[in-house]
């Protein structure tokens, strides 16, 4: 009978100890996944960003903080800062 439940115990063990390695490599891979997914949107969005607004934004024509508004908007952004240059600065 001793022989009974230790084999059992030792086998659950086991089946117990293999769904955990599982479970932990699936999300790990799952989580790489995720992380190249980010990356990979965040360059499509500043390289779509840098072609549809950056000239807009480099004239300096008053429509700015209409552009940036609607660019806040449309990608969900918490702030924009743009940089001309060393001496210069916005943020909105």
């Amino acid at each position: 009978m001793k022989i009974n439940v230790a084999l059992i115990l030792s086998i659950i063990l086991a089946v117990g100890l293999v769904a955990f390695g599982f479970t932990a490599f699936q999300i790990y891979s799952e989580r790489q996944k995720l992380n190249s997914e980010l990356e990979l949107n965040t360059i499509r969005l500043s390289e779509e960003f840098y072609t549809n607004y950056l000239n807009k934004l480099e004239t300096g024509d008053s429509t700015q903080l209409k552009i940036i508004d609607a660019i806040i908007r449309r990608y969900n952004f918490l702030g924009v800062a743009v940089y001309y240059n060393a001496d210069r600065h916005e943020k909105w």
